[in-house]
């Protein structure tokens, strides 16, 4: 068929199949009283809405209101393209071709709840009405199925194939919903005292404007006032309501209909627009701004999204949390009950648990009603776990010791390679554990030890710093060792059998003299000289350096001079990390002479993901077992105002603190047996996991802190000592981006 879209005829094939009616639905065909629609259909340059009538043309009562509307733009009516007969099969079909406007019917907005601004709803049906009642038609099927919302906001007025003639009054047998013809008849009837013949005289074009009185009364009477819904029941208690709350709403019938006070005659005009929104504007919605309309048949709450920003809802004491919000469709939002913007958020530092409430007011049903949204933040300290070992190596078959401590955990157990081994551990105890060991395989085997514990309120479970404890394989017993002893015993007994004969020994106290001791005079130090080696890698007691955690681990050649590799910020020495993210400094040490006692960490080489751990460590001495002041290693901030340190100090002590905006905070210390032991070397490590720094020297567990940082950080030595040389042979850093 050939179609008028536009101003322009072009060419329209229909899909719809006459003989299997069901398939159509397959093809986005649908019906509704026995006429089929389909939409978008895109027809040359347009997007179509394409309704089918198997009917006569007689059938249709807006037959010729279609004819008159087609090719005419009107205020609130879909855009007629065109209107075409074919014949399908031996059937005469009737094709309207109408635009198609993105939106919504009301019926369909008022299930879901909308937005819309009173008089804007108002005025865009009433220019719709007016449009029709120009052609000389009315439209007696006035339901929310029939108005329409498009994407832009504007209403509209379809269906326009069930209108009648103006010449047509109001009749029962008219197809369409009389929901809003009954309180109209109800008013003139029971409060005007009309008879139900004078009653049947009310035109279409008034009956009409009185539809749109009273459908914008159902709105504001649901959402202001008693309405609890939005259907004939409600709609049949407005006459009641507003003929008592307002005298406007009498008077507004009255100028519809009425009788002449001197000579009785009926008197009826449609309403005019001033008069419908003067009572719209005056008396429905006086606040003349947009509202929100709710669910029908049940109060739809406002969407509200309400908790903690990252979801964690148990804090330790003084840890910082934010509460975030947004709220749509309501008119108030209190916090803790402050007033606060619809979308927010606000921190707040825990100290004890509590109950954030958020109430949130809208008005629905004839009152401004409040629904509350609560979140709990719970606060409790988290279990400190302490796990040690008295050597990180034993033999076979021999027992292991154990000590542990924790502190504001319960239900405390002890894992043996990610197994129970022990349950209901006391919160402070040691154990002696026999390790697993497989004599078929070769080389060092290693155990991993960890406490598990959970908070005391909560329950959250916390586990510690993991402990690996190697298993070597135990010494057999070889008799072949006993020769070269026994003939050592033999010898020395042979030579002392001659020496001490009983006829040539004698001992006497007076026989014993003393030779008396020069002073010999110390040889002065040369301090131009070049620092001793200080490392005896073949010593056993010296502490082995930890296992890269990386993949591969560069090496500076004995051609580099490898001071290059550190910043000498005046203060401190700093990781410069031209090409590597760990060294390892051969043949030799790093002599370091330290300036001043005040960290400063200028400069910018890595940063951190704070999601993944991370490790500092250094192999450090003074080259004196004595030595005053104190040494180790730190992590700071990009903007260097948070700084962690960690130092030792002659006599086995150890303290880690924060620097924080030039104030120092003392996070943990103590002694401990480990350092300094057996030598004066030391390896310090800082290992970062789960939000805490576990300090460790020479292999050996000493203690955590919590660690606050989240931007970028450097690393280095550090020594507080004015003119203190420090000797560093490895300095590693796990962890890291190149920054």
């Amino acid at each position: 068929m050939q179609v008028m879209i536009n101003g322009r005829l072009v060419d329209y094939i229909s899909d719809f199949d006459p003989v299997d009616i069901q398939s159509n639905v397959t093809r986005n065909w649908r019906v509704s009283a026995g006429d089929y629609f389909k939409f978008p259909v895109r027809i040359a340059d347009a997007n179509c809405f394409v309704k089918r009538f198997d009917r006569k043309d007689t059938d249709i009562s807006g037959y010729k209101l279609l004819l008159r509307l087609k090719g005419k733009r009107l205020s609130g009516l879909p855009f007629i393209h065109d209107l075409v007969r074919v014949r399908e099969g031996n059937k005469e079909i009737l094709y309207l071709f109408t635009e198609y406007l993105p939106g919504n019917t009301l019926e369909d907005l008022q299930r879901k709840g909308f937005r819309f601004l009173p008089q804007k709803l108002s005025s865009d049906l009433y220019a719709a009405l007016h449009s029709i009642h120009q052609q000389g038609f009315w439209f007696p099927d006035f339901d929310p199925k029939n108005l329409y919302r498009a994407n832009t906001g504007d209403f509209y007025l379809i269906d326009l194939d069930s209108t009648y003639s103006l010449d047509e009054l109001p009749k029962a047998k008219m197809f369409g919903s009389k929901d809003y013809w009954a309180p109209v008849y109800n008013f003139y009837r029971q409060v005007m005292g009309f008879t139900s013949e004078e009653i049947k005289q009310l035109k279409g074009d008034a009956f009409n404007t009185l539809h749109l009185l009273y459908f914008i009364c159902l709105y504001s009477y649901f959402l202001y006032d008693d309405g609890i819904d939005l259907t004939t029941t409600t709609i049949e208690k407005i006459n009641d309501h507003y003929y008592k709350k307002y005298k406007l709403f009498g008077s507004t019938l009255r100028y519809c209909f009425c009788k002449n006070p001197n000579t009785g005659q009926l008197q009826q005009k449609p309403l005019t627009l001033d008069i419908l929104n003067s009572f719209v504007n005056n008396c429905l919605f006086p606040e003349q701004k947009e509202v929100f309309l709710s669910k029908h048949g049940a109060s739809q709450k406002p969407v509200v999204q309400f908790g903690v920003k990252g979801g964690k809802t148990v804090y330790q004491p003084g840890e910082m949390y934010q509460l975030i919000w947004n709220a749509v469709y309501v008119d108030i939002v209190n916090l803790d009950g402050e007033p606060q913007s619809f979308s927010g958020n606000r921190s707040f530092v825990s100290s004890a648990t509590k109950v954030h409430k958020l109430t949130i007011g809208f008005k629905q049903n004839g009152a401004l009603k409040y629904i509350d949204h609560s979140v709990t933040i719970k606060v409790e300290p988290r279990p400190q776990l302490t796990l040690t070992a008295h050597s990180t190596k034993v033999r076979a078959n021999r027992p292991a010791t154990l000590t542990w401590e924790v502190k504001n955990g319960k239900n405390i157990d002890l894992l043996l390679n990610g197994q129970i081994h022990k349950s209901n551990c006391a919160g402070k105890d040691a154990l002696q554990i026999t390790l697993p060991f497989d004599p078929r395989t070769a080389g060092v085997q290693r155990a991993t030890l960890q406490l598990v514990a959970r908070s005391m309120a909560e329950g959250i479970e916390y586990r510690s710093a993991p402990l690996q404890i190697e298993v070597v394989q135990p010494v057999r017993f070889n008799a072949g060792w006993l020769i070269v002893p026994l003939l050592v015993i033999g010898i020395i007994w042979i030579i002392l059998g001659k020496a001490c004969s009983s006829d040539g020994y004698a001992y006497s106290s007076e026989n014993t003299s003393y030779a008396e001791v020069d002073t010999v005079a110390m040889a002065a130090v040369d301090t131009t000289a070049a620092p001793p080696a200080l490392i005896d890698t073949t010593a056993q007691y010296y502490p082995a350096a930890p296992a890269p955690e990386t993949d591969t681990i560069a090496k500076t050649s004995n051609k580099i001079d490898v001071t290059d590799e550190f910043v000498d910020n005046s203060s401190g020495w700093q990781w410069d990390g031209s090409s590597d993210a760990s060294t390892e400094i051969a043949d030799g040490n790093l002599l370091i002479k330290m300036l001043t006692d005040v960290p400063y960490h200028p400069g910018t080489h890595y940063s951190i993901d704070q999601e993944k751990p991370f490790t500092v460590a250094a192999r450090m001495g003074r080259g004196d077992f004595y030595s005053t002041g104190s040494y180790g290693i730190y992590c700071t901030n990009s903007r260097q105002n948070t700084i962690y340190l960690f130092v030792i100090r002659p006599g086995g002590y150890y303290e880690v603190g924060k620097f924080e905006n030039d104030s120092w905070t003392s996070l943990a210390k103590g002694v401990s047996e480990n350092i300094n032991k057996d030598t004066y070397y030391n390896v310090l490590k800082i290992s970062h996991y789960d939000n805490y720094l576990y300090l460790y020297v020479n292999g050996n567990y000493l203690t955590s802190v919590v660690f606050e940082m989240n931007d970028l950080h450097y690393f280095g030595v550090y020594a507080e000592a004015v003119n203190t040389s420090v000797f560093v042979d490895y300095f590693n850093v796990t962890g890291t981006n190149r920054y």
